[in-house]
């Protein structure tokens, strides 16, 4: 079993009075509700940043085979012009 650290969080009443209504309604109690409630939300914050990740991927790699680099030999020379680039920049 992992290991629970108990914290203290205050609640509007309004806010209170509907998680406790939630928690009811899915027989749980109000700490597994907020805690189910906020792995959920960091789970879909995880998936999110994932599937920007891949997408950001994707769209790299259009970018690059538009660019015309297919082979290792392009993307070292691509390396070379990055690192020339940014000396030139120093």
């Amino acid at each position: 079993m992992s290991q629970k650290t108990v914290i203290s969080m205050a609640f509007p009443d309004v806010l209170l009075k509907k998680i406790d209504k939630l928690a009811k309604a899915e027989y749980t109690t109000r700490s597994d509700f907020i805690r189910q409630t906020l792995l959920q939300t960091a789970q879909q914050r995880e998936q999110q940043e994932a599937d920007q990740l891949k997408q950001l991927g994707a769209d790299l790699a259009a970018d690059v085979r538009a660019a015309g680099y297919r082979t290792d030999a392009d993307f070292d020379r691509l390396a070379k012009e990055v690192r020339g680039y940014k000396k030139a920049q120093s």
